[in-house]
């Protein structure tokens, strides 16, 4: 469990060090729902590592010339997210994950699709009654438990900065990761991110 959280710290590191300007890296705020309906909040930022326009000749109804040629922009990125959900009666899941994803962007309209893959780090916090076997009876505990994530993502959005010029993204990520260990085993779990991204 040290190891990962360690490789998590290494991977947030690259992403501070790699940047030019901390004003220069995007603010990405939103709901994370675990199991859509546990609701919670997460707070993340990327970096572009690496980014490529494609340009293309419209050849149907001389679209070309009238709307222009279709340009996509492909992005290969790191991410870094903290954030919590509650899931009421059971527990509080705290979380901290690194990610490294790949996004490409229709200029035209300014939608894109992504997908990424992570590793994370998150901690339960038992909110019911948690007890151990005392000598006599059971022993009353503040329950919780440590599990490493392994995440995978996909994305849908629109980047209103390229029709509009204003520097705000919304997006939809379904999230899958699987939560390991628990009950000696990896449990698969879903979570819905419903987001903005600011670009300073």
């Amino acid at each position: 469990m040290k190891k990962g959280i360690i490789v998590i710290c290494c991977l947030l590191l690259v992403l501070i060090v790699e940047a030019q300007s901390w004003k220069e890296l995007p603010l990405n705020v939103g709901y994370f729902g675990e199991n859509v309906i546990h609701p919670g909040l997460i707070i993340g930022t990327e970096y572009t590592v690496w980014e490529k326009d494609k340009t293309k000749k419209r050849w149907l109804f001389n679209r070309n010339e009238t709307i222009g040629p279709k340009t996509k922009t492909k992005q290969l990125f790191v991410a870094g997210n903290v954030g919590f959900y509650n899931a009421p009666n059971n527990h509080t899941g705290i979380f901290l994950s690194s990610e490294l994803g790949y996004r490409r962007t229709n200029n035209r309209k300014g939608t894109f699709y992504g997908t990424s893959l992570g590793i994370g780090y998150l901690q339960r916090i038992y909110n019911i009654p948690t007890y151990t076997l005392g000598a006599t009876e059971p022993d009353k505990i503040n329950g919780g438990q440590a599990q490493m994530m392994a995440i995978f993502s996909i994305s849908i959005g629109r980047d209103l900065s390229y029709r509009r010029d204003i520097p705000i993204s919304w997006y939809v990520k379904p999230t899958v990761w699987l939560g390991m260990p628990q009950a000696h085993t990896a449990i698969p779990n879903a979570a819905l991110d419903l987001g903005i991204r600011y670009q300073f």
